[in-house]
């Protein structure tokens, strides 16, 4: 086989009652000596770290010598693997700091675009921690053939009407990074937004929205640029039927990109672009339950809320503008779209002390969303 016969060993090591570490040692016949860690942290208020690392200096590449590429290689892609330094480095952590403040960090760096394949079984292979990332954070990871790993540092605050994000958010292409001069890949060093829910202007029947985004755009051989978005939006609820509800919306999207190096196409060069659209739309929206009764004061509450939605924008001259990175496509939007969400809510009564008044929880413990959008300006497409 590529590896030969196998040999792992496993030192477990339980540090306290939150952590643990555990160091393998691989022997690999016909590669060479392989090590590992897995490091596992469990602490209040949900937050959890899981880290990986293994690597290993391997006997053989594939630099398409010698039928290199047939015993050590993959022949569903051109790409040699040079190098025999190979390693992978992996790591999701939730921090809760409050109630309201948070962070996520997420790490994937790997050496070479056939390491996840070549070691995807095993205690802490490939399979192993996707699956356990999935189960202990609820994100996934890209596959394992997938040259561009994602790195991505989040903290979130969040108030009664706003919200914060605060991003870095970094593509790893392995293949650009070992091999090619031109490093073209897109990063958002930072990202940061500030988001206002909806809520009424002064007591008024009018509500508004506002969602503003900065990012400074990075390209290692390419475009260096700064991007700020602004987008308001003013809605009118109309409550005048029974049981449903008419929103509709005007809203304004500005976008603005300042080129701090490079320059996106021949014709243009100048350091400063702005780009101005409106945005009209409008839902219709209802709400239906039922409430079902269990045993110990336990119900459950079952809400349907359907809702057809449309949007509008305007399209505008694609080549005037930077293309990267938009959020808004420069063609516009003729979009109506229909959707159907199914909520799940379990109410709870108990007591903490026999002689207290009893105290109701509520938790949602199920949500199904299904929605299909139909894309009005292709309706004549072949």
């Amino acid at each position: 086989s590529r590896m030969g016969a196998q040999l792992m060993i496993p030192y477990f090591l339980s540090i306290n009652r939150s952590t643990d570490l555990t160091l393998y040692f691989d022997h690999l016949q016909r590669r060479g000596e392989k090590g590992g860690l897995e490091f596992r942290y469990t602490g209040g208020k949900g937050t959890k770290l899981r880290f990986f690392a293994d690597g290993f200096s391997d006997r053989h590449v594939d630099d398409g010598k010698n039928g290199s590429s047939k015993k050590w290689g993959y022949t569903d892609d051109n790409v040699l693997r040079p190098n025999s330094g190979r390693y992978w480095i992996r790591m999701k952590t939730d921090w809760n700091f409050t109630e309201n403040f948070s962070a996520m960090f997420d790490l994937d760096v790997v050496s070479d675009q056939d390491y996840l394949r070549d070691f995807d079984t095993g205690a802490i292979g490939y399979d192993s921690t996707k699956s356990q990332f999935e189960r202990v954070f609820g994100r996934d990871i890209e596959e394992s053939n997938d040259p561009v790993r994602e790195n991505h540092l989040n903290i979130n605050r969040r108030w009664t009407s706003f919200s914060f994000n605060g991003d870095i958010l970094w593509y790893d292409d392995v293949v650009k990074r070992r091999l090619l001069h031109n490093d073209d890949t897109l990063q958002h060093v930072p990202a940061l937004s500030i988001d206002a829910t909806k809520q009424p202007i002064l007591g008024s029947p009018i509500f508004y929205t506002l969602h503003s985004d900065y990012a400074y755009l990075y390209e290692k051989n390419g475009l260096k640029a700064h991007r700020a978005i602004l987008n308001p939006r003013l809605y009118l609820p109309i409550h005048s039927i029974p049981e449903m509800t008419i929103e509709p919306y005007v809203g304004f999207y500005q976008t603005a990109w300042y080129i701090d190096s490079g320059k996106f196409s021949d014709s243009y060069e100048k350091h400063l672009y702005h780009r101005e659209q409106y945005q009209l739309g409008g839902e219709i929206s209802s709400e239906f339950s039922r409430i079902y009764s269990g045993k110990h004061g336990r119900k459950l509450r079952h809400v349907i809320l359907p809702k057809l939605d449309y949007s509008y924008s305007p399209a505008v001259i694609n080549d005037k503008y930077p293309q990267f990175d938009d959020q808004v496509p420069a063609s516009g939007e003729n979009i109506i779209s229909l959707s159907i969400t199914n909520l799940f809510i379990l109410k709870s009564v108990f007591k903490k002390k026999p002689d207290e008044t009893p105290v109701s929880e509520y938790r949602q413990i199920g949500r199904f969303f299904v929605s299909q959008p139909y894309d009005l300006s292709r309706r004549n497409d072949p």
